[in-house]
């Protein structure tokens, strides 16, 4: 299995890691945050997936546990709750198995999406990373058995580690628990110059109202009305629970401005494209009413782009108001407006300014940075 008897062993359990066919933020996140950790740790990774492989891959032993039944299935199209609790059980069967066949297991690391450690009973230390939080996205009016269930699994934490302030008082708020901020993690990612007469504007995520999509659909014609060279860009796909496809969407900008030849709407890219966008783009506007850890605005910064986004959303840890980017506030939207026009007539100045500032600030984000502090988290409950 490629194990170190020198080194001891830990494990991470998560509902997705970039093995899975269908991958988010939180995969991006444990790939480049496992790979620092193996220098000093035998890495076990318990991942859910449509089969039961074990293997090992890029120095990690992956575990996958089969959560594709088709009971389950059915219980996570109908009823979400039970098909978190059918998947947490089977994560933690697997887990009491790896334990008991190992030795020196430090400690446990979970992700907190869908309650994965909901039935852990172990006596070794757990750590557990808020990738969302519940209470962000239930639109229940009274008791939640989500929120319920996501309260209990967390009450059960060693450590609650967050990427956001945000969610820090968010957690305090809601389930009245304790959490310490760790951030989040940038990578180098390589920046071109693209010779471009567009000026585009460019929102990349999930299509919703979550991520601001409404927003969009009220300023788009203002947006667009600024410069005859502005193009408005959003790289995603649509939740459907809010529109029927992307060309729907689509529609609604277009429906909304005088003019539509300048709306373009993308289809979930790999990140490879995704990045060539980023590039070729002017400036990223992120409208999110939250972001619980907003990889888009890492992946923007990492290249050096200017950012508008709006104010206690989750943003506050990446960006300081004027000095790496724009904060908007969270009931003016048309503030994005003026600051647009702004950051377009930056003189030559304003914009090594800028560039240099987000340069600057991102090195609060350094991978050894991050990892130093997630050590030192460690020892405290080791």
């Amino acid at each position: 299995m490629g194990l170190s008897n020198k080194k001891k062993n830990i494990i991470f359990c998560s509902s997705e890691y970039i093995t899975s066919k269908d991958y988010g933020g939180l995969a991006v996140f444990l790939k480049k945050f496992i790979s620092l950790l193996k220098k000093d740790f035998n890495i076990h990774l318990i991942v859910t997936s449509s089969n039961n492989k074990k293997y090992y891959k890029d120095g990690i032993n992956i575990y996958n546990v089969n959560t594709n039944y088709n009971l389950l299935k059915i219980f996570k199209k109908f009823f979400l709750p039970l098909y978190i609790i059918s998947q947490s059980w089977l994560i933690n069967k697997k887990l009491n198995k790896l334990i008991a066949k190992l030795a020196s297991v430090q400690f446990v690391h979970f992700s907190n999406y869908q309650c994965l450690g909901l039935f852990y009973k172990n006596k070794l230390p757990v750590i557990t990373r808020l990738s969302s939080l519940e209470t962000l996205w239930d639109n229940s009016n009274f008791f939640s058995i989500s929120e319920y269930l996501e309260k209990y699994t967390l009450s059960k934490s060693n450590l609650i580690l967050s990427p956001s302030n945000f969610l820090i008082s968010e957690l305090k708020k809601n389930y009245n628990l304790k959490g310490f901020f760790l951030p989040p993690l940038t990578e180098k990612i390589n920046k071109k110059k693209i010779k471009t007469k567009k000026k585009i504007i460019l929102t990349f995520g999930s299509i919703s109202p979550g991520k601001g999509s409404f927003i969009i659909e009220n300023i788009i014609n203002n947006i667009l009305n600024i410069d005859k060279n502005i193009f408005y860009y959003w790289i995603g796909n649509v939740d459907k629970k809010y529109y029927r496809s992307n060309d729907s969407f689509k529609k609604k900008l277009q429906q909304n401005t005088v003019y539509p030849s300048r709306i373009k709407i993308i289809s979930k890219l790999s990140r490879r494209r995704l990045f060539y966008y980023i590039n070729k783009s002017r400036i990223i506007i992120l409208p999110s009413l939250r972001d619980n850890s907003p990889n888009a605005c890492l992946e923007a910064l990492a290249m050096e782009k200017v950012i508008i986004a709006r104010k206690n959303s989750g943003f506050d840890n990446l960006i300081k108001d004027k000095f790496n980017g724009f904060l908007f506030n969270k009931r003016n939207e048309f503030e994005i407006i003026n600051l647009i026009s702004k950051i377009l007539s930056f003189k030559k100045k304003d914009k090594k300014k800028i560039t240099y500032n987000i340069r600057n600030y991102n090195k609060n984000f350094q991978p050894e940075k991050v990892i130093k502090i997630y050590k030192k988290y460690i020892n405290k409950i080791t």
